[in-house]
């Protein structure tokens, strides 16, 4: 029994090690969208991230790394964003949500000398 039990640990670790490691969400998005438009590659080692952009229909893919199962080579999914390109040469714009932008499109309340706030006109 005592072997038995040591005999499941043993293949138990062994599945561990062949079925974790090297998992690279990347792959997925590449077969899904093709090859990106840019890439941007920031940090190093555990603190590695790598940012997809696909400008044809404003998206991107930010990568991270992690340590699952002991290997840093485990390429994950951090977070899908959108945004707005502007034309074919890859500018971009960025938007604000609509409650900012009612805020930002309000006018300032008008001031006077008389107010005590020198302000130009």
């Amino acid at each position: 029994m005592r072997s038995l039990k040591f005999l499941w640990m043993v293949l138990l670790g062994f599945s561990l090690m062949l079925s974790c490691g090297k998992r690279d969400d990347r792959d997925d998005i590449r077969a899904q969208y093709g090859e990106p438009d840019e890439v941007q590659v920031r940090g190093r080692d555990i603190a590695y991230s790598e940012v997809w952009f696909y400008y044809s229909f404003g998206q991107g893919f930010e990568f991270r790394r992690t340590a699952g199962c002991g290997s840093y080579q485990d390429t994950y999914l951090y977070a899908p964003f959108y945004f707005t390109p502007v034309s074919d040469t890859g500018a971009v714009a960025l938007q604000a949500p609509d409650s900012l932008k009612h805020r930002l499109s309000t006018k300032p309340p008008s001031l006077s000398p008389s107010d005590g706030i020198f302000a130009p006109r």
